[in-house]
């Protein structure tokens, strides 16, 4: 009996930590989901005439802009980002050796479930994609920037009309979002704003002639083919959510993280799962 003793303590050990474990676990999802609601109760109570799944359009969403959609609408008649979307279709179903991304990518989850969590880490939709590209194509071909973009949004265009879903019991999960919850309060640059400051705070109200947009349903739109960013570049029209991060950084007179930077997904996390249950629509479309 004596010498199964230190055995029976060292299980007893083990059951206790485990219990303590999944305590804890349990604590942060219930914090994570508490949350989550509070969030989107904020932005409920601030824009009354909105249901819940109309928070998927930007600012196009909010009554602020009623104007400025009726120009929208008429030209989503016919999208100005279809060309770009049938190029991206086409290469989406192409066979290559018997091979297509549309095949790769059916092993992972749908659109409205990204990020998620992998033993290996986090992954994206636009690393799903690259991953495969490399798979169909060789290490050396994982498409350009517009290319792999324009994929993503056929990716999630598939996805339809389905709510956001993240996995928020998964603890890497919980942790990037707790992470990207610091990112997305902190005030930062010359301007000492945070993405707060303009898409909480001032959701709705006008800056440079422009109506800003609610924090709530952030992600779902993304990527956008925008007018105003292939006026500016000549060439480009998609704006990806890390691009859009880059540029708010920009605004508050802050140097942006480096692409692909851990806050830069930490603050996806944290946006994506505030979003859940919000319907996708993507790609989005500004003027």
């Amino acid at each position: 009996m004596r010498d199964n003793l230190p055995r029976v303590i060292v299980l007893a050990a083990a059951l206790a930590f485990s219990a303590a474990s999944n305590g804890q676990a349990d604590l942060e999802s219930t914090s994570v989901r508490q949350d989550i609601r509070e969030f989107q109760d904020f932005f409920m109570q601030r824009f009354p005439s909105l249901a819940l799944s109309d928070f998927n359009n930007g600012a196009y969403s909010l009554p602020q802009s009623a104007r400025l959609k009726t120009g929208w609408d008429m030209l989503m008649h016919i999208p100005p980002y279809e060309h770009a979307m049938a190029e991206a279709r086409e290469k989406w179903h192409r066979e290559s050796g018997g091979r297509s991304l549309a095949q790769c990518m059916s092993s992972h989850p749908t659109g409205n479930r990204f990020p998620y969590a992998t033993p290996n880490g986090i992954i994206t939709a636009r690393q799903a994609i690259t991953r495969c590209l490399s798979w169909l194509n060789g290490p050396s071909h994982r498409g350009n920037r517009d290319e792999v973009v324009a994929l993503v949004a056929v990716f999630r265009e598939q996805a339809g009309d389905k709510p956001v879903n993240v996995d928020i019991d998964d603890p890497l999960i919980r942790r990037m979002y707790f992470r990207g919850r610091t990112v997305f309060w902190s005030r930062r640059g010359q301007n000492n704003f945070s993405c707060a400051t303009c898409h909480v705070n001032n959701a709705g109200n006008r800056l440079r002639g422009e109506v800003l947009s609610a924090a709530l349903g952030h992600t779902t739109g993304f990527p956008l083919y925008s007018l105003s960013e292939l006026a500016r570049t000549g060439e480009s029209a998609w704006i990806s959510l890390h691009d859009q991060y880059a540029d708010c950084y920009i605004r508050s007179g802050a140097v942006p993280p480096p692409p692909h930077h851990a806050d830069l997904l930490a603050l996806q996390i944290y946006q994506t799962m505030n979003d859940t249950g919000v319907t996708l629509r993507a790609p989005g479309f500004r003027l």
